[in-house]
């Protein structure tokens, strides 16, 4: 009987510690699935904040989508009613002057199929017609009311867009306006040293302006430090009377300007190439476009912080077509 008591003893023992392993498995396990669960409900927050992020993302996008095309309507509609106010003008002008930039720059893309097509070099002429020129217009428009307006410079999807004035042995009209008041910011002038009846044969074409707060003039020169504004921003347009030629930019530096005069005439070729040389090695970046003794160029200058008398360079070759 003993034995028999010690035996069921046994088996009862063996049955409690066989439950409370099977507890402490349980309870482990339940704290795995704990987890699981809650790293679950994490990724699956996560998730619907993501999709939520995206598809706030393209409301906001569908909604200036909508404010664009309402933008470009409202502004095809002004074009269409020239009696409600200059600033509409002025506003329908700039768009069509970059939309006349962009049929440049595809002219210049297209050269070779141009040269097998007659038909599209008829077309270039057509649309090389004074009249049909927005930044034409614009020169003229200025030189209304100014006759010492000599110019118009562009830079496409900048605010570098204005009339460039003759300037004198001070370069006075930096500290006047197109009507010849007082102005801090100044306005656009041909270097006092270029005799305007030079300046389709002056090897280098200096043209400056300030460089202000608010951003206008020549404040967006500064921004051709940047390698990526250069890449995107390449060309600049240049309108003299009924000729609008191109220039593709070579070099991008800031100089001291109480240290380094820009020349505009030079002795002979020879002369020439080491100055365009010396632009070359002063360029903050390496641009790979080509310029020679034989090229024309024209250089925009406006202030610089590097040093007291800074001025931040921007040069560009005549790109001949």
């Amino acid at each position: 009987m003993k034995k028999e008591n010690k035996i069921i003893l046994l088996v009862c023992v063996t049955i409690v510690i066989n439950c409370i392993i099977v507890i402490m498995y349980s309870t482990e396990i339940k704290k795995r699935i704990d987890v699981v669960t809650e790293q679950s409900n994490k990724i699956e927050k996560e998730l619907s904040i993501e999709n939520n992020n995206k598809i706030q993302s393209t409301n906001n996008n569908a909604k200036n989508n909508i404010k664009n095309s309402s933008k470009v309507s409202t502004n095809n509609s002004k074009s269409k009613n020239t009696t409600k106010g200059n600033k509409k003008e002025e506003l329908n002008t700039d768009i069509q002057i970059n939309d006349q930039i962009e049929n440049l720059d595809q002219e210049g893309s297209d050269e070779s199929q141009e040269a097998k097509d007659n038909s599209s070099s008829a077309t270039k002429t057509d649309m090389n017609q004074p009249k049909d020129k927005a930044i034409y217009k614009q020169l003229l428009s200025a030189q209304k009311a100014n006759p010492n307006v000599v110019a118009f410079i562009t830079i496409k999807d900048t605010n570098i867009q204005y009339p460039v004035l003759k300037g004198d042995r001070d370069n006075s009209y930096l500290h006047k306006d197109l009507t010849g008041q007082y102005s801090e910011e100044g306005s656009i002038v041909l270097d006092g040293s270029i005799n305007v009846s030079d300046a389709n044969t002056v090897r280098n074409l200096v043209i400056r302006g300030n460089n202000t707060k608010k951003g206008n003039m020549f404040a967006d020169l500064v921004k051709y430090k940047d390698e990526n504004f250069y890449r995107e921003h390449q060309y600049i347009y240049y309108q003299q009377q009924d000729k609008l030629t191109k220039w593709k930019v070579f070099a991008v530096y800031y100089i001291d300007g109480n240290d380094q005069k820009i020349p505009t005439a030079f002795k002979d070729d020879s002369e020439f190439a080491d100055y365009l040389l010396h632009c070359q090695r002063q360029s903050i970046f390496t641009t790979d476009n080509e310029v020679s003794m034989k090229d024309s160029i024209i250089t925009l200058v406006t202030d610089s912080f590097e040093y007291a008398n800074g001025k931040t360079i921007v040069q560009a070759a005549l790109v001949v077509e």
